[in-house]
């Protein structure tokens, strides 16, 4: 089930669910998340292509206003920090309003594991053929949460594979 605005505000003042975000963000059965003054990307210069088993650095810059150019990709992150309980996921899911004006707030891996505390990474794509203007603490996504049937064995933070505990900065 999918916790209402309700819900979401019990499960907060309780301590059951940890999120930093303001109440007005709150919906009504979702809350906004901002976008924080960090971009990062990738350097093209002398890299030939992108090994997905290898480390790759990503160029970090601070903004108040980014402009997206077309085609482009960027990590952005959330000034929310969230701290999921073991019988609660969430998605992500990027606003309506940006995707109309071809922004792709989240292009992959929307869901956000039960047990996983940090801040939440996004990837942003322009589809459109001319530049978007970003802000900083803009809104730009929405989380959901999920009440499981029952709590996880393995939540996130006890998996071996685990790459983002704790994740509180830009990284691949």
């Amino acid at each position: 089930m999918i916790l209402s605005d309700r819900e979401i505000k019990e499960y907060l003042k309780k301590g059951l669910l940890i999120l930093n975000a303001k109440l007005e963000n709150i919906t009504s059965c979702s809350v906004d998340l901002t976008l924080s003054d960090e971009i990062g990307y990738f350097e093209e210069r002398g890299l030939p292509y992108i090994d997905i088993f290898s480390e790759i650095e990503i160029k970090k810059v601070k903004f108040d206003e980014f402009f997206l150019q077309p085609k482009s990709f960027v990590l952005g992150i959330t000034n929310e920090y969230i701290k999921l309980p073991d019988d609660i996921a969430a998605i992500i899911d990027g606003k309506s309003s940006l995707a109309r004006r071809g922004l792709l707030v989240h292009v992959s891996s929307s869901l956000v594991d039960p047990g996983f505390e940090g801040r939440l990474i996004l990837e942003m794509f322009n589809v459109n053929n001319i530049p978007i203007k970003i802000y900083k603490n803009m809104k730009i996504a929405k989380i959901f949460f999920i009440k499981l049937s029952s709590s996880s064995e393995i939540p996130y933070y006890k998996r071996k594979d685990a790459k983002f505990v704790w994740q509180n900065e830009l990284k691949i």
